[in-house]
């Protein structure tokens, strides 16, 4: 079934379809990855979160590229002891076309309870909000960077950059070279460190919560 969409969506691209009569599909591009051997091969970068020096979980950030279209997805997961146990998983995923953001979503559940479902789809003039259910229209100039792109690649020469969780733009700021901090519309201050331009840092400051994440490759 899978095939016979990817075959159907090909033969319209192929068609000269105008790009604008179509949405993006991201399962379908998934699947696409996949069948062409795409998806084995994508980049992966693994970090270790520490909290107060001991590990406490880990991330993956996934990249994968395929004909101007970019899928960056960042798994995580984290078991710490606050006042009780809690377990904490995150799954992100960012989609670009000709580095533009077309489609991000963002899940977050707390000892298997679910505290965060949205996805945001790009639309003209900026993006259709999809959380809890409801959806909402928010106004925003294309996006080209996004928090989750921070865990990829160095954000040269940028101001600001786009919060998915937040659905909105955020300011960045050069602290020195290699060194940015992101201050976020919840108080939460995230700080990255780069070298050659790769991610090898980070520190998640909120008012419960510091975590430190060490690239492990």
């Amino acid at each position: 079934m899978i095939t016979l969409l990817l075959l159907l969506w090909l033969r319209r691209l192929k068609a000269g379809t105008p790009r604008h009569t179509y949405r993006f599909h991201p399962l379908l591009f998934s699947a696409l990855l996949l069948l062409l051997g795409i998806a084995a091969c994508a980049q992966q970068k693994h970090f270790t979160i520490y909290r107060n020096g001991k590990p406490v979980g880990h991330l993956q950030l996934q990249t994968a590229q395929h004909h101007g279209t970019t899928r960056l997805k960042l798994e995580s997961e984290v078991q710490t002891r606050i006042v009780t146990l809690i377990r904490i998983k995150a799954t992100e995923e960012s989609w670009y076309q000709q580095e533009q953001l077309v489609y991000a979503s963002v899940r977050r559940t707390i000892n298997g309870l679910e505290k965060e479902n949205r996805t945001l789809t790009a639309v003209p003039g900026g993006c259709r909000l999809n959380e809890d259910g409801r959806q909402r229209h928010i106004s925003h100039p294309p996006v080209g960077y996004s928090t989750l792109s921070l865990y990829a690649r160095e954000p040269l020469q940028r101001s600001h950059v786009f919060s998915d969780s937040h659905a909105q733009l955020v300011p960045i700021r050069k602290i020195e070279a290699g060194h940015y901090q992101v201050a976020l519309p919840d108080g939460k201050i995230n700080e990255f460190w780069y070298s050659g331009g790769r991610c090898n840092r980070v520190v998640l400051r909120s008012r419960w919560f510091t975590a430190e994440m060490i690239a492990d490759n």
